[in-house]
C-alpha cells in the first residue's frame, strides 16, 4: 500500500527527513563522534552499544521506507520507535536518551501511528467507493 493523499506526501517525506536525522545522530554516536573522545563501547556497554545500533539501523531503513512512500516504512518505524522507548523508559540494554531525544522519538512513533491510521482510511474509503 502506497501514501497516496495529497497532504500526506510532504508529511512522509518531512517525516522521514526527521527519522534520518535522529537515525544519523544515533550513528555518530556509535562511530565514537563525541567531546570526550572515549570509545562508545566502554561508554555505553557492548549491550547497549548494539541495542543503539539495531535502533539506528531500524530508523535507517523506515526512514528509506517512508521515503519512498511505502507503508512498510511507516510500520516499521512505529515498531522501531516504540521498542527504543520501552527499553528506555525500563533501563533494557543500557539504552539512554535524554528528555529532547525521547520527545522527538514519541513524535516519530505519533507520526508513524498517524500515517498507518490515514492509510488505513484511505483504504475504507476506496473499498466503500
Amino acid at each position: 500500500m502506497r501514501f497516496r493523499f495529497h497532504l500526506g506526501g510532504a508529511f512522509t517525506r518531512s517525516l522521514a527527513l526527521i527519522c534520518l536525522a535522529v537515525s544519523l545522530i544515533d550513528l555518530a554516536l556509535l562511530l565514537g563522534v563525541t567531546a570526550s573522545g572515549s570509545s562508545p563501547i566502554a561508554t555505553m556497554g557492548a549491550t547497549g552499544f548494539f541495542v543503539t545500533a539495531a535502533f539506528a539501523l531500524g530508523k535507517t531503513f523506515s526512514a528509506v521506507g517512508l521515503w519512498i512512500s511505502s507503508s512498510w516504512g511507516a510500520a516499521l518505524l512505529a515498531m522501531t520507535v516504540a521498542a527504543e522507548l520501552v527499553f528506555a523508559m525500563f533501563g533494557i540494554g543500557g539504552v539512554d536518551i535524554d528528555l529532547f531525544g525521547f520527545v522527538v522519538r514519541l513524535l516519530l512513533l505519533l507520526g508513524a501511528v498517524a500515517l498507518l491510521a490515514l492509510a488505513q482510511i484511505r483504504a475504507m474509503e476506496l473499498i466503500h467507493d
